[in-house]
């Protein structure tokens, strides 16, 4: 450790690790730079050092403070990002050392952002496979725990009935007033029970049971995986030659498969319960003629549009909610973060799939 004075300036620099041998040294000099006339400011320069302990860093703190009391300024220079995360420890913030976090530049923040997506979107096709896979040792004499299919019917199917329910009949009469306000200027307030029920059908029945069960269940399911792994429990179960996919996963994928479309069916029903309200109360048709052409309106391929879609939906929800339920990291707020990663992903997901759909059975003129 060597002093160089130039003018108003004194540059401390080090020739070896920054460590407690080092500590007594440097507090005696900044005492005695501090006491100097004529020097206004210190700088250390960390360009030959490599490893800086806790009782450096304290140094270097106090040394801080009483260098401010002399009315002299302390800067630091040639760190590393190492230097500056073990100096954002110090009580007292040296003045010249920037410990506030560098931001990436745009282009820099894009890349990383494809490159951990990719990486996350490859994870979760891996993911998949092998849930793929444990499907097919059901058929090589594996079963998965007696009664947990039910458990999970009903935990993600039944108790979600109230609420898909309630959403599907507000939304059959949001479909039905905005048609009638709409249509009454044309005189063809009769046409709000094909918009209302091809509209269920088709699109908003899948979609609105896809989103509630991605908040409500693919947020459950993220969050029991990840505390079981938090607790370990996961680990238990491998080391005792029982795969977690198998007896965790593959029941809430089963069971989620088979509620999906049927609360779908019951929430297309509902919406058209809710429109036919309107066109009854708001429009003045009879609720004979409003069911009449209601089924006129849709069909069987509307109905199997949106069926076929509550299945993708469900998969995709069962599917992103496991996979980050069982690659959480952390503690109790890993478990929050993939709670809130399976929410996002999974409604994102919803949407992306939804449109993918419309635009394939658009072309193909309406078959799919």
């Amino acid at each position: 450790m060597k002093v160089d004075h130039q003018g108003a300036s004194a540059t401390v620099t080090f020739s070896e690790d920054l460590r407690l041998t080092q500590a007594r040294a440097l507090y005696d000099m900044l005492n005695k730079l501090a006491k100097e006339s004529g020097i206004e400011q210190v700088t250390l320069d960390f360009s030959g050092v490599d490893h800086l302990d806790s009782s450096g860093i304290a140094v270097i703190s106090v040394g801080s403070e009483v260098l401010e009391q002399a009315g002299k300024r302390l800067r630091v220079i040639n760190e590393t990002s190492a230097h500056r995360e073990a100096l954002e420890l110090m009580p007292a913030r040296v003045k010249g050392v920037n410990l506030d976090p560098v931001y990436p530049g745009v282009f820099e923040s894009f890349g990383e952002w494809g490159v951990s997506a990719w990486a996350e979107f490859v994870d979760f096709f891996l993911f998949v496979g092998k849930l793929l896979r444990e499907v097919t040792t059901l058929f090589r004499g594996y079963h998965i725990p007696k009664g947990s299919f039910v458990a999970e019917a009903v935990s993600i199917g039944v108790n979600a009935f109230p609420i898909v329910a309630l959403t599907s009949l507000l939304m059959g009469l949001v479909l039905g007033f905005q048609a009638a306000d709409q249509l009454t200027e044309f005189g063809a307030t009769v046409y709000v029970a094909n918009l209302v029920g091809v509209s269920m059908a088709r699109e908003f029945g899948p979609l609105m049971t896809g989103i509630i069960l991605a908040g409500r269940s693919g947020s459950a399911i993220a969050a029991e995986l990840g505390t079981m792994k938090v607790q370990e429990e996961l680990d238990a179960l491998t080391t005792m030659g029982l795969e977690p996919e198998r007896y965790l996963a593959l029941p809430k994928m089963f069971a989620i498969t088979v509620v999906g479309p049927s609360l779908t069916l019951l929430a297309i029903v509902l919406g058209m319960l809710g429109g036919m309200v309107i066109g009854v109360f708001y429009v003045d048709m009879s609720p004979t003629l409003y069911v009449a052409r209601t089924m006129e309106a849709v069909d069987t391929v509307d109905m199997w549009h949106g069926i076929w879609k509550s299945v993708v939906f469900a998969w995709l929800i069962g599917s992103i909610g496991c996979f980050y339920g069982f690659r959480i990291e952390g503690g109790a707020s890993g478990v929050g973060v993939a709670t809130t990663k399976a929410v996002v992903m999974g409604i994102f997901m919803l949407i992306v799939a939804d449109a993918i759909g419309t635009s394939l059975s658009t072309i193909a003129g309406g078959w799919l």
